[in-house]
């Protein structure tokens, strides 16, 4: 497809900018057809896809692949480096007995208004 110079920075992801033309399409080598570059971007995002030539081809994860690219994206989304607050531990008969002293309390509150 001839460049038209009409071209749109398209935002992605972790913070990076592709320009290209507004009418480009993208290749997908894999099953070989165009697609628009919202849908190659959002396969990416998906991790359902990779570039193989930044804003013009693309192809299709292996399943193999697919999960690894899931699990690096969602340890780069972590917020937390650890699953726990150092020092606070999870005590379930603590939690269940907190829960129902709540529970009493609100129930005692409820009543003196009524």
């Amino acid at each position: 497809m001839p460049d038209t110079g009409n071209n749109v920075g398209l935002h992605f992801g972790q913070g990076f900018t592709v320009s290209m033309a507004s009418n480009k399409r993208i290749l997908n080598i894999t099953r070989n057809y165009w697609l628009k570059p919202s849908q190659a971007f959002r396969g990416i995002e998906n991790c359902s896809c990779v570039w193989l030539e930044e804003g013009v081809s693309v192809r299709d994860l292996s399943l193999a692949e697919s999960i690894a690219a899931r699990n690096v994206q969602a340890k780069v989304r972590e917020p937390l480096s650890v699953a726990e607050i150092p020092g606070i531990t999870f005590d379930r008969e603590t939690n269940w007995t907190l829960v129902s002293q709540a529970n009493r309390f609100v129930d005692s509150k409820s009543q003196a208004q009524a």
